[in-house]
């Protein structure tokens, strides 16, 4: 994917003058819009395959801007985040068709979830830092889409639209889970960075 986004970052160098700091900007957005693209096709066949497009619509409209501001689970390679979005959708969709549980109870779940994502602190991107009225900016935008996604599901509860609920349900699972093994990496990361400044500390100090 890199490759692919450098041979059109370069095309438009070679035609339009840019700046160094906008050439890495077109080259991150080529790169995240290319593999944007090829999970979107990946997740239509293989719901086309499962016959459930409308349920991969919905939990594509849910997953992605919910998990950009919350965060989640990354990993080093592209392949590997894809395998893992693909994996997700999977579940999400065979947890619809199998994993039945009463409206009133996913409605209820759904609910508690959302609250549970509302009050997570999102996870830190190092290569993407951001400032602290940003996150503000973020929070609230996270806030409107959690009341837009409460105000479809409890359409969804009303006039019983069992799989569209469950969908959004399980998806919010998925959210949850992928952002708390994010935290949990992220932990990790950063023990080992103390771990490492302790060693070199006690080595300097010898």
């Amino acid at each position: 994917m890199e490759k692919i986004a450098i041979i059109l970052t370069d095309y438009i160098k070679r035609n339009t003058k840019i700046t160094k700091t906008e050439y890495e900007i077109y080259h991150y957005g080529f790169q995240v819009g290319i593999e944007l693209l090829i999970f979107l096709i990946s997740a239509l066949i293989v719901s086309a395959f499962l016959g459930m497009i409308e349920e991969c619509i919905i939990f594509l409209v849910v997953f992605i801007p919910v998990r950009s501001y919350v965060g989640g689970l990354h990993l080093k390679s592209f392949r590997m985040c894809f395998i893992l979005s693909c994996l997700a959708l999977f579940l999400t969709l065979e947890s619809v068709q199998n994993l039945s549980i009463p409206i009133e109870i996913a409605f209820i779940l759904s609910i508690m979830e959302e609250i549970i994502i509302f009050y997570v602190k999102p996870i830190k991107n190092s290569n993407r830092p951001v400032a602290e009225e940003q996150e503000k900016v973020f929070g609230k935008r996270l806030q409107y889409i959690l009341l837009t996604l409460f105000i479809i599901n409890s359409f969804f509860f009303i006039f019983k639209i069992y799989n569209f609920l469950l969908t959004i349900t399980y998806t919010f699972s998925i959210i949850i889970i992928s952002h708390f093994g994010g935290k949990v990496k992220t932990a990790q990361k950063e023990n080992k960075c103390i771990k490492k400044k302790m060693f070199q500390y006690k080595y300097w100090n010898q």
